[in-house]
């Protein structure tokens, strides 16, 4: 549990707050609709009383938070719950050491109801559902600060819990957060996935899924291109923590977007990594057709910028891969030729460069 306790102001006139994001204008928040509402509704709070705050991602929730906490003129506690079922105790621990007129800002409710594991999520909705006395004789303002991919969930399996809240404020996420954050963590390609423990694994996703919601509408080239490589790297984690229906329908979301952004290059790789979630499941037929569209495009793309070595390394694994489909359907002779045209392009990569560690693992 993280408990503690916040420095309180009365805001006095435009200012700004200091977020993990930098210094954020005052009226970035105050221009949104909801902001007013409710802070209307927590200065007015007493006793009981069940609010949800829908944000998508940590750092526009940090700078809500941050112009709540500067403007309220009263304590504000924030508590991120237990990760595990006893998350209502670690929550009355927090209510009896605060003040009393405090209100209680609650984080982590999403890590209780993770979208990989349907068992954790309904043992989590019943104890809000079933255990929500408990809540009440706090005698607490609550205010549950949650992302939008969990609010369906709570609606539906624990009903009585939900009914009980007296507003749903929601704040987007802006535009120039949102792209930043994006190219922090998405836009470049590769990435540590591999290196990460399981725990990590399963927060990335989470922070992801919540990162796809930001993108769910629009159509621009850039906001689908977007999508599509967050849906690719949440197809990788999936794949990763062994969840390969998960790995699937995100691949398939996100070659999707890449269609529909025109996008050789990542429909490609898209691709690609259907093919191996096909022939893992032992669907040769499937796995041919993507690899073979994969190689298409791949071959397209060497021929027509030579000097792009990301096209070239591409292109040899797509040779790559329909060798070691070939040679699974017994026919060796055919598998051989697509070998020995990924190794010569990997031998040229890697005398152009020969500190490319990758490189030099792609001849071993």
């Amino acid at each position: 549990m993280n408990e503690k306790m916040p420095k309180t102001a009365v805001d006095s006139g435009p200012r700004t707050v200091s977020t993990e994001s930098g210094q954020i204008a005052r009226d970035s928040v105050w221009d949104t609709s909801d902001f007013p509402r409710l802070l209307r509704a927590l200065k007015r709070a007493q006793g009981f009383a069940l609010y949800f705050v829908r944000c998508n991602l940590p750092a526009r929730r940090q700078q809500v938070m941050a112009q709540l906490q500067a403007t309220l003129g009263r304590p504000v506690i924030t508590v991120e719950l237990a990760a595990d079922f006893d998350f209502l105790a670690s929550l009355e621990q927090a209510v009896d050491r605060a003040p009393q007129d405090a209100l209680m800002f609650i984080i982590g409710l999403e890590k209780l109801m993770p979208a990989h594991d349907a068992q954790k999520r309904h043992q989590t909705l019943d104890i809000l559902n079933w255990q929500r006395g408990r809540l009440e004789r706090l005698h607490r303002s609550l205010i549950f600060w949650i992302p939008e991919s969990i609010v369906p969930h709570l609606a539906e399996g624990a009903p009585d819990f939900w009914d009980w809240h007296s507003g749903l404020y929601e704040f987007e996420v802006p535009v120039p957060m949102r792209d930043s954050i994006f190219e922090k963590t998405i836009a470049t390609r590769g990435g540590p996935e591999e290196n990460l423990s399981e725990v990590e694994r399963h927060e990335r996703m989470a922070m992801l899924h919540s990162l796809l919601e930001e993108y769910a509408v629009g159509g621009s080239p850039a906001e689908l291109l977007a999508r599509g490589r967050i849906a690719h790297k949440l197809g990788i984690l999936y794949e990763l923590v062994g969840e390969s229906k998960n790995a699937l329908k995100f691949y398939e979301q996100a070659a999707g977007a890449f269609e529909a952004a025109n996008d050789e290059g990542e429909k490609a790789r898209a691709y690609s990594a259907l093919g191996d979630i096909w022939f893992d499941y032992g669907n040769s037929q499937s796995a041919r057709q993507y690899y073979e569209k994969s190689l298409e495009i791949a071959a397209k793309l060497a021929q027509a910028e030579p000097n792009r070595a990301d096209y070239a390394r591409d292109l040899s694994v797509s040779y790559n891969k329909m060798g070691d489909l070939l040679r699974s359907l017994g026919e060796g002779e055919a598998a051989r030729q697509y070998y020995e045209k990924s190794l010569e392009i990997r031998a040229k990569l890697a005398q152009a460069e020969p500190n490319r560690a990758d490189y030099a693992r792609d001849l071993s």
